[in-house]
């Protein structure tokens, strides 16, 4: 039995019991290519943690939403059902299955506990760490990579097990770079002001997102659009569809499109900037006012070309998809890009059928096939 299918029947597994943490596993994105992907293959399997934005009780009272608070008066215990999916890592890994396991950001919410902790930032992130101690220890069992978000840029300085960015796959034949996604909004990439500045004047009037997960609802047209069948409910892993392409946005243009932000950026708001980061990166030449944002995610041209970049794994936008651009230019090998957003563990979904869940999700790649699930928690989890 593959990762895939060791891992999703885990995840069924907690849809059973006299104490069930899911209503429902979800495949809300998939990409199954061999020649996109390729030189991912020969990976070991990683699994991918989205924005958390952990914060202490006191803290997260304050506000309309977080891990815990679905408004105001709603709660649902996320902690319970993240513990139970690390649980299954953990116990994958003692049955000698190997995989790695990386957080992309904002795992801890630095922004709105200082805004009400009035500390200093290794004191917050201790804080924080201390009230939520049965997440951050399993994690920290999984021997989890980190990368800093925009909510927890201070994260492990000089701490090797957090970075900016990292690369997974062997450069030679093909590789994938993780990161926040922040890198790629010019307004975080510009300026480290607003990172206390934002959540003071916002942060406690913010009400909580919908995002609705099923592309196919979105327009298309000759130059972008959904590729694949809708999102799928998974009750068994027979309902597993044969399809390489599950619920993916598709761009195709040539060289010197006029319009190429507008059409890259009706996937994702970040599709642009990270497309003109990635055609960068593979030359190692930043250029056209790009420089800032090769600063803020720490990138050196010194470390040189990087050709076989195939595209990015982020958080971020709390929205997951996967978005595809297939260049049909002279230049179509440098300038195609994917891009993997996982979600996060906070504010809502919008499932097929209209259906509001509280979000939950997680992103697996095994074998040049790269998924992400939704987790829906069962109603017992809400208070």
């Amino acid at each position: 039995m593959n990762f895939h299918n060791r891992f999703l029947s885990g995840l069924l597994l907690l849809r059973q019991g006299a104490d069930p943490l899911i209503e429902h596993v979800w495949l809300v994105a998939r990409l199954f290519d061999k020649t996109r992907l390729k030189g991912l293959g020969t990976l070991e399997p990683q699994l991918f943690i989205p924005d958390l934005h952990l914060l202490t009780a006191r803290s997260e009272a304050h506000y309309r939403y977080g891990f815990h608070n679905l408004s105001k008066s709603t709660r649902v215990d996320r902690t319970a059902l993240l513990c139970s999916v690390l649980d299954l890592s953990l116990a994958l890994r003692r049955q000698g299955v190997l995989h790695a396991v990386h957080q992309l950001g904002d795992f801890l919410d630095v922004w709105r506990e200082r805004t009400f902790g009035h500390a200093r930032d290794n004191t917050l992130i201790h804080r924080i760490r201390d009230a939520n101690v049965e997440v951050c220890s399993r994690l920290d069992q999984l021997n989890t990579q980190f990368v800093r978000g925009n909510h927890d840029y201070e994260l492990g300085v000089g701490d090797d097990s957090v970075a900016v960015t990292r690369v997974i796959g062997k450069e030679s034949n093909g590789s994938l770079m993780i990161t926040h996604g922040d890198g790629f909004c010019r307004l975080e990439a510009l300026s480290g002001a607003s990172h206390s500045w934002a959540p003071r004047h916002f942060g406690d009037a913010a009400h909580a997102s919908t995002y609705d997960l099923a592309r196919n609802r979105e327009s298309k047209n000759k130059w972008s659009g959904p590729i694949g069948r809708p999102p799928v409910k998974i009750e068994s892993l027979s309902d597993v569809p044969p399809d390489s392409l599950v619920n993916v946005w598709r761009t195709s243009f040539g060289d010197d499109d006029q319009y190429e932000r507008r059409r890259l950026n009706a996937g994702h708001s970040l599709m642009y900037r990270a497309y003109r980061m990635m055609y960068q990166i593979r030359l190692a030449r930043p250029w056209d006012g790009l420089e800032q944002h090769w600063r803020y995610l720490r990138l050196d041209v010194a470390q040189g070309k990087q050709p076989h970049l195939r595209g990015f794994v982020i958080g971020h936008s709390h929205h997951p998809r996967i978005c595809i651009h297939d260049h049909t230019g002279n230049n179509d090998t440098k300038r195609s890009l994917l891009l993997f957003d996982c979600g996060a563990w906070m504010e809502w979904s919008k499932l097929p059928g209209n259906k509001v869940v509280p979000s939950c999700h997680i992103g697996v790649l095994d074998d040049c096939d790269f998924r992400i699930y939704q987790l829906s928690p069962h109603s017992r989890l809400f208070t």
